[in-house]
């Protein structure tokens, strides 16, 4: 029988204690057990001799080979390569302006309508009291006298120096030589208000004509003529007013 090492006593003790309650159970002879496992015990106290002793690597590596290949190591956990799906935050929405309400319109609200102006004709202004009822005054050219009535319609006689009335036309035609007062009548304005029997007129225009031909028609309510030169039958002025 091999040598048994004393530091393996103690786990032979055990070993046969549990195989003799074993075989009392059983109905096998304790001793015949006891022989069989001191022998089992002997032996593998003969293989673990060496651990217990602090036997080296290689003794190590007998042990080893005697109870078969050593565990396979455990496969390392690879952590997973692939990256993390990125999420893209998606845009937030602009807000949406409210629209402004429009204001309640008042149902008794009106539109209210601009009257026109009324246009008030202005007043004829009053002759002044320097110009009697059957004078001619033109005021701005410094031009008064009386009317003198004219019915020589063949002009075979003279005007003289007088403001003259041509009634074979109108009695509102009046007349008077260049070198009179009524030459100042050249100086006539659109717009200038002149007096004749006492009523107001405004200057509209002026036209030439020949003295000796017919005058142009129609003629206005109110003609002045005056000659633009010595001669008997030679151009005329006609300023006409309303």
């Amino acid at each position: 029988m091999p040598l048994v090492p004393r530091s393996t006593l103690p786990l032979l003790v055990i070993s046969l204690i549990a195989v003799s309650a074993i075989g009392a159970d059983d109905g096998v002879h304790p001793a015949s057990v006891a022989a069989a496992e001191l022998s089992e015990s002997a032996r593998t106290a003969s293989v673990l001799a060496p651990i217990a002793r602090g036997a080296g690597r290689s003794e190590l590596r007998d042990f080893d080979s005697g109870f078969g290949a050593p565990f396979a190591p455990v496969a390392s956990i690879v952590p997973n390569s692939q990256p993390a799906a990125t999420t893209t935050p998606e845009p937030t929405p602009e807000p949406t302006p409210e629209p402004t309400p429009k204001p309640l319109s008042s149902p008794s609200a009106r539109p209210v309508s601009t009257p026109r102006p009324v246009v008030v004709p202005a007043a004829s202004p009053e002759p002044p009291a320097s110009c009697p009822s059957d004078w001619f005054c033109y005021p701005r050219v410094g031009v008064r006298g009386p009317i003198v009535p004219y019915s020589d319609c063949s002009g075979s006689t003279d005007a003289g120096t007088a403001i003259r009335a041509f009634t074979c036309l109108s009695p509102r035609y009046l007349l008077g030589h260049a070198y009179t007062q009524m030459g100042r009548i050249t100086g006539w304005q659109q717009g200038d208000v002149v007096f004749a029997y006492g009523q107001a007129f405004t200057v509209t225009g002026a036209i030439t004509a020949q003295s000796c031909g017919a005058p142009p028609l129609p003629l206005a309510p109110l003609s002045m003529q005056t000659s633009l030169g010595p001669q008997a039958c030679g151009p005329v002025l006609i300023v006409q007013a309303r």
